[in-house]
């Protein structure tokens, strides 16, 4: 997947998500490209070696099978930062922008939006 194509993507996920009657948009944070291209490469680097390269897990949990159409951006960032029981946190390898647009990369990628 090319950095215009996830782009793209992002943008019209966004734009779609207030289309939705019956709920809310997840985040109203605007996507700008620099945030797509700081949020792969922060997930190709950091992420990609557990959770594959498209979301299909293998050390780490698989992120492409619908689980996380629920999430909030928040709740991802959490996750990034703290970590989890068997994911390690990155909060002191990762600055706040990155765990924020990796996050956004991840909610937009794989959560269904």
């Amino acid at each position: 997947m090319t950095i215009q194509t996830w782009t793209t993507g992002v943008l019209v996920a966004f734009a779609l998500s207030g289309c939705a009657s019956d709920t809310e948009p997840k985040d109203t944070a605007t996507v700008t490209s620099l945030d797509a291209e700081l949020g792969l490469s922060t997930y190709q680097t950091n992420c990609q070696v557990c959770h594959g390269i498209d979301g299909e897990g293998g050390a780490g949990s698989i992120l492409n099978d619908g689980r996380l159409a629920s999430a909030s951006l928040a709740d991802i960032e959490t996750i990034v930062r703290d970590g989890t029981d068997d994911m390690p946190g990155f909060g002191s390898r990762l600055s706040a922008e990155e765990i924020s647009a990796v996050a956004q990369y991840v909610l937009t990628t794989f959560g269904g939006s």
